[in-house]
């Protein structure tokens, strides 16, 4: 039986609840594709972090490593790495959702494409190592993922309340 809101009882209401995004530490989907060949079939689409200000990224399954901006996350806040490069951008845009969700938005298609180019690139048969591949994945993830930060400090530093405006 699912439980919902308008036909579950209050003792019943308790029991489930959201996720809450601050809470959300990675999210992963396995796709196994039958239109290429098996070598490129798996495909481990990942993202770190709240997902309310980050995009899934398109790695190839069938490799022996990860890229390190993805792999060596410490406990220690570390911009260079995805997961806290997105929980950063995530708490700045959970403080004016409505002001970044535009950004946000333009990010993850531009993204997305650059993402899937590369991929299809690939999927039509690149010299290149699966590896160097997710590598190059990586990179355009953090560095759109910065770059929308960037977007967000700028356009946020306007709409600061502890500021003083010179009106002369």
């Amino acid at each position: 039986m699912t439980l919902t809101v308008p036909t579950s009882s209050a003792a019943e209401q308790k029991l489930i609840r959201p996720i809450g995004l601050n809470r959300n530490l990675e999210l992963h989907v396995l796709q196994i594709r039958d239109n290429v060949d098996k070598e490129l079939a798996g495909i481990h689409w990942l993202a770190f972090g709240p997902n309310s200000f980050n995009s899934l990224v398109p790695f190839y399954a069938r490799v022996s490593d990860t890229p390190t901006c993805y792999r060596d996350t410490k406990a220690d806040f570390d911009p260079t790495k995805m997961y806290w490069l997105t929980t950063m951008t995530a708490v700045l845009g959970d403080s004016n959702f409505q002001g970044y969700v535009d950004k946000r938005d333009n990010f993850d298609l531009n993204t997305m494409a650059k993402l899937r180019a590369l991929q299809n690139e690939t999927d039509k048969g690149s010299d290149q190592s699966l590896e160097a591949v997710n590598e190059k994945l990586a990179q355009i993830a953090l560095t759109a993922q910065t770059e929308l930060l960037g977007k967000m400090v700028i356009s946020g530093s306007n709409h600061m309340k502890l500021r003083f405006d010179f009106n002369d």
